[in-house]
């Protein structure tokens, strides 16, 4: 074994450019692979870890609150799939907007809420660098999404100014907060304000009526909604579907990891794509180098190397390779997978990413070892063809 190791040594350092050239593809192509199949791991635990962490209903309907009746909650829950129900005011725009930092105003839809009425739909714990005495000593204290932190660059204690037609509304960021729904600047952000300034809010804002509830994650779907929409007008004897704001339990898992997922499957894409480079590389440089070596080949059976040996050379050198190749990368994907696991939080606009799995990243090492393995054996046994 000891010779055979010897021959392939010898054969790198005769192709020294190329055996770098395959080495670094094979590394690149591990770090994506790898990578993005460990952090896929731990962005797909981003939507049941918020859902866990927050305690969040998994379906949404924000009807306005003359349309409400009380008796909907009533009709929500003869439905066999819904096991909890609740409703709670807030006030939701989308005419509303803000002044950024540069003295800019900018569009934003923005729904606004008690916290009290927060605690009824939600657990999420408010995250803030002020003490308990610095909030109690905001006049106009604001909690946002995080968001407003992670993209915005916006800190505890700014001034965060809003804007509804002429008039504006200065608050002072109190803190943080995660929030399954209204958490994406598309879609508008959930604010949580005081009692106090909700209820001057309120004599300008649209009134609305939250209604929330769980099906068991998603059983019911649109089919439920739908149903129980018709029920509501049936009873009501009115349009209630005007100005209706909703999200189902796929909306919000769909929204939550979709654009993260996409990214990451993009990056495979290319590393499949390099990866069939390195292997119609290496198919074409052995047979290449066998064609070229016919002599050195004759010489090294005449000196008592079989067919076998030869092929096994081959072989021994590129899964030198693959191995250098792989040991890199593999190093490279536990720096770049935390990277990737924060950029799909800040996509996802949420904070909970999983743990990336390195079980992941050691079996791509593995698969692209056994695939080299077997790309150089069935192209190396050419050596058989030549006396």
């Amino acid at each position: 074994m000891g010779k055979i190791t010897r021959l392939s040594l010898a054969n790198i350092k005769k192709h020294k450019f190329e055996f770098i050239s395959l080495l670094t593809l094979v590394m690149v192509c591990m770090l994506l692979v790898g990578s993005s199949l460990g952090a896929i791991w731990g962005i797909r635990n981003i939507f049941p870890n918020v859902m866990e962490k927050t305690g969040s209903y998994e379906n949404y309907i924000l009807m306005l609150e003359k349309n409400y009746n009380k008796e909907y909650e009533n009709i929500l829950k003869q439905h066999p799939e819904v096991e909890t129900v609740t409703a709670v005011d807030t006030l939701w725009s989308m005419n509303t907007g803000y002044i950024d930092k540069n003295g800019k105003e900018s569009a934003l839809y923005m729904a606004f809420i008690t916290a009290d009425n927060e605690a009824k739909i939600s657990k999420s714990p408010m995250d803030s660098t002020l003490s308990s005495e610095e909030i109690a000593a905001l006049e106009h204290p604001i909690y946002a999404p995080y968001i407003l932190q992670d993209s915005m660059g916006y800190k505890a204690g700014d001034t965060f100014d809003i804007t509804y037609g002429t008039r504006k509304f200065s608050f002072t960021i109190a803190g943080f907060y995660e929030t399954m729904i209204f958490n994406e600047m598309s879609s508008g952000l959930k604010m949580i304000v005081s009692e106090k300034d909700y209820h001057i809010l309120s004599g300008l804002l649209p009134k609305y009526k939250a209604v929330l509830y769980n099906d068991n994650q998603g059983q019911g779907g649109y089919e439920l909604m739908d149903s129980f929409l018709e029920e509501c007008e049936d009873y009501s004897r009115m349009d209630i579907k005007s100005g209706l704001v909703c999200f189902t339990y796929g909306d919000m898992k769909l929204m939550v990891t979709s654009s993260a997922e996409l990214l990451l499957n993009l990056m495979i894409v290319m590393a499949v794509i390099i990866f069939i480079s390195v292997v119609v590389i290496i198919r074409y440089r052995i047979a290449n180098d066998i064609k070229e070596q016919i002599v050195n080949i004759g010489i090294l059976e005449a000196l008592g190397y079989t067919s076998k040996e030869i092929t096994r050379s081959y072989v021994i050198e590129y899964l030198i390779m693959a191995a250098g190749g792989v040991l890199i990368g593999t190093g490279g994907c536990f720096l770049l997978t935390p990277v990737l696991l924060r950029m799909g939080e800040l996509i996802s606009a949420h904070r909970g990413c999983g743990n990336s799995n390195p079980l992941m990243i050691f079996l791509t090492g593995i698969v692209i070892l056994v695939l080299v393995g077997m790309t150089a054996i069935i192209r190396a046994r050419m050596v058989r063809k030549y006396p």
